[in-house]
């Protein structure tokens, strides 16, 4: 039960990253060719912050709480990709601005403020019901 809802959330982040490239594969068609490496690589957040956290899961003895850590976790991955987002289409349109520091900044206390809580939260893993 375990690792099928590892699965599903493994399978959100993929589906995430994967629907930021196309995004961004159609923003650049219908921007005549014009793209930034801000918006190329926004779809790398959620799929590197998804690996990240699935893979300290399965890696520790403990299980950490998918309610409010998680949603503090996720909303950091939101605003970076966010932020990216913002930038991107900035320099897209020619320009240069310093507006998107607020998202990173924003996001960077989120995912750190989700450490604490995760840490709050910690539970045992549940180990297996069958006995011996």
């Amino acid at each position: 039960m375990l690792y099928i809802s590892l699965f599903k959330k493994a399978l959100v982040y993929m589906a995430i990253s994967a629907s930021l490239f196309i995004f961004n594969a159609i923003y650049t068609h219908y921007s005549f060719g014009q793209s930034s490496i801000y918006m190329q690589n926004m779809g790398l957040v959620p799929f590197i912050g998804g690996t990240v956290l699935i893979c300290l899961y399965l890696i520790t003895e403990y299980r950490f709480s998918f309610d409010h850590a998680s949603k503090l976790y996720n909303s950091g991955l939101a605003c970076i990709v966010a932020g990216m987002l913002v930038r991107g289409v900035i320099n897209i349109s020619g320009r240069y601005t310093t507006s998107d520091l607020l998202y990173y900044k924003a996001g960077v206390v989120f995912l750190l403020l989700s450490i604490p809580v995760a840490l709050i939260e910690i539970r045992k893993k549940p180990t297996s019901s069958y006995s011996s």
